[in-house]
């Protein structure tokens, strides 16, 4: 489904695009480009291209992986590479979410998935 075939408010308690609607392979690819295109220009990934804090919590709070926000805070990592991060590895969030939703007595350390 294309975002203008769902035309819905989303469901932000559901992992994102499970209600269809967002390519998420393109969010991912437009932050690695935005990435590229600092290191080609020599320019600082934050100065440039800041992501905003609310942009952060966002994106922690539909995708998960707290752990990103510590590492932007104690400076290992800017907040375009973690926007990043955290697009390219949605598949694994959506998985985790349909394996919950299928098999819900499957032990969440009997599988890692990582992608």
């Amino acid at each position: 489904m294309y975002h203008s075939d769902f035309n819905g408010r989303p469901d932000l308690s559901l992992p994102i695009d499970a209600q269809g609607g967002d390519n998420l392979d393109n969010v991912a690819y437009s932050f690695w480009l935005l990435l590229e295109d600092a290191k080609d220009q020599g320019l600082s990934e934050d100065e440039f291209y800041f992501v905003e804090d609310h942009m952060l919590l966002f994106f922690v709070k539909v995708q998960g992986y707290d752990f990103y926000l510590d590492a932007v805070v104690q400076g290992q990592m800017t907040r375009l590479r973690v926007s990043y991060e955290i697009w390219r590895r949605s598949g694994e969030m959506m998985i985790n979410a349909l394996i919950k939703a299928n098999m819900p007595d499957w032990g969440e350390d009997e599988l890692f998935i990582s992608i």
